[in-house]
């Protein structure tokens, strides 16, 4: 028996992603089949091969494979289901899916075919967002942060803003304060789905704060891509557990420091073109500060020509699948950028982000 063990039941499963603005949340997640399960069959120690082919209706095939080194698997491997899976991005539409598993060591095999079909959504701001994105894109296989990124995922939204009266510089201004993994992964897909607005007029940058260390860099202008090595070293940088001891006397300063940066921004844009607008996107989860007088002292006052906007998740993910809501009543943020009038945006869900992203998208266009 040792020689020849019995695989318990083999599962293929295939997780699809709607595309969407919100295309990187989890809350989109469709799983027409999560288990295909195969016969149960005999084996030997050596690999297990998988594949998937999903046909869309212009037939089109999208392609992908894995498989398992049976000698990892231990001594459970007679007693457990072995799960191959796939995630992938998928357009709506009619597929076909066809899966097949194969041991080189028995050449023993299985195949089978399934329809599939994903609807679209069930409110969608953007008919055209979808254009010129590929039917199917599968995920990579990479770990986490990295996943977060999904770097093999390369579609880009079609989110044009197009403003005929005025040209628009655009500043994603991402909150990285002590970045756990939990937190990269609601707000890395934030930033990843926010840099495809397209610009028609104008020029949109990403820049990064850290109230911790008190840092602000001002990065990347926006390109078709984010350099994710970039933003993954602004990541480690910003690690809380990591300061010095300057940093940890100011750190009650941090409301005063923010406030700082976003006056100097203000008055830039008031003394520049004045045929020129300018949104400030803040992106982060809600922010406490222990110091709740400091900031007082700086002049912030409301400018015709800068918008600020906060996009604020309301969730983080302490592990795959696990979702934990933020409590957002007590974010001091909105007060200490008073008296600017800030559209706060709270995002629970992908549905929430479509509606922020069409409200600032035209918003942009109408000023």
């Amino acid at each position: 028996m040792l020689n020849n063990p019995v695989l318990k039941t083999v599962v293929l499963a295939v997780a699809f992603l709607l595309w969407s603005p919100a295309f990187l949340l989890g809350q989109s997640k469709i799983s027409p089949f999560e288990k295909y399960p195969f016969a149960q069959w005999g084996a030997d120690r050596g690999e297990l091969m998988a594949l998937v082919e999903i046909q869309d209706e212009e037939g089109h095939t999208y392609q992908n494979d894995a498989s398992i080194k049976l000698t990892e698997l231990g001594p459970e491997i007679h007693t457990q289901n072995i799960e191959i899976s796939w995630d992938a991005f998928i357009l709506p539409g009619q597929y076909q899916v066809k899966l097949a598993l194969y041991c080189p060591g028995t050449e023993e095999r299985s195949f089978a075919t399934l329809p599939l079909k994903i609807n679209g959504l069930q409110f969608e701001f953007f008919p055209l967002a979808w254009k010129n994105l590929p039917a199917v894109e599968f995920w990579g296989t990479e770990r986490p942060p990295d996943s977060y990124f999904v770097p093999a995922v390369t579609g880009r939204l079609n989110l044009p803003v197009n403003n005929p009266q005025h040209k628009l510089d655009v500043e994603l201004l991402v909150n990285i304060t002590n970045p756990k993994q939990e937190k990269q992964a609601v707000l890395v897909p934030l930033l990843k789905t926010f840099n495809q607005l397209q610009i028609n007029e104008g020029k949109l940058q990403i820049s990064t704060f850290d109230l911790v260390h008190q840092k602000m860099e001002r990065g990347q202008q926006g390109a078709p891509t984010l350099d994710w090595p970039k933003l993954k070293e602004t990541f480690h940088k910003a690690d809380a557990s990591v300061i010095d001891v300057k940093a940890l006397q100011d750190r009650d300063q941090s409301a005063a420091f923010l406030r700082e940066e976003i006056y100097q921004r203000v008055v830039a844009a008031a003394k520049g073109p004045q045929d020129t607008v300018h949104a400030i996107v803040i992106i982060g989860g809600p922010q406490f500060f222990i110091n709740q007088s400091d900031w007082k002292t700086i002049p912030l006052q409301q400018s015709s020509n800068t918008v600020v906007y906060y996009v604020r998740y309301g969730w983080y993910v302490p592990r795959p699948t696990h979702i934990v809501m933020i409590d957002i009543d007590h974010d001091d943020l909105p007060k200490i950028l008073h008296p600017l009038k800030l559209r706060v945006f709270t995002i629970h869900n992908p549905q929430d982000l479509n509606k922020a992203l069409a409200a600032i998208m035209r918003e942009l266009s109408e000023m």
